[in-house]
């Protein structure tokens, strides 16, 4: 996304500039050139949207059982966490939500972990959890059904539903620091009735 922010820079800054060479001219085009740019990444940032409202499904777990998203709406804030073994940053996210599920299960908060292996190397995906020490349902996305109802274009991405069945946020990545925010979303949503 970087690289088309700059490029749309330049190309501002080309097609204004070349009509200026005054100093009070080379002002007007850093703004106009700004103000492209800002709405260049406001209409990049408008097309990156989960779907307005939550889409049913089932999967199954590790276990071979059916796990339905319906069973669980409208209990508790849900987090739908897709992610894939070999995603670094998932690697750094999960454990993080887990702690957050132990902190908040008892209160309401519902975890489903939606795994985005492919059929190959789906045999890693149980003892991959174990090792994290993940005790929230891991559901199997084997056909990428999920992944592409819910419009997901990287891992991890976390699905924010709350207790009316609507998509409150989306988090795309992980950064250190996340989970904060995270926690205090979850903690005003356990609030709410």
């Amino acid at each position: 996304m970087d690289k088309y922010i700059i490029v749309a820079y330049i190309k501002s800054y080309m097609i204004v500039g070349i009509r200026s060479e005054s100093k009070e001219g080379n002002k007007i085009v850093r703004k106009l050139a700004l103000i492209f740019m800002l709405t260049f990444l406001l209409s990049m940032l408008a097309s990156i949207q989960a779907p307005a409202r939550v889409q049913s499904f089932s999967l199954r777990n590790l276990d071979g059982d059916l796990v339905k998203l319906d069973d669980y709406l409208g209990k508790g804030p849900i987090i739908l966490d897709f992610w894939a073994t070999w995603c670094k940053p998932c690697v750094k996210s999960l454990p993080k939500l887990q702690k957050l599920y132990e902190a908040y299960k008892d209160k309401g908060l519902i975890v489903l972990g939606i795994n985005e292996d492919g059929p190959r190397s789906l045999s890693k995906v149980e003892p991959f959890a174990n090792s994290l020490g993940l005790t929230f349902p891991i559901l199997l996305d084997e056909n990428r059904e999920v992944v592409r109802k819910y419009q997901v274009s990287g891992f991890p991405t976390m699905i924010i539903i709350d207790r009316n069945k609507k998509i409150v946020n989306t988090i795309i990545g992980y950064r250190p620091g996340d989970e904060k925010k995270l926690k205090v979303q979850i903690e005003a949503l356990l609030k709410e009735k």
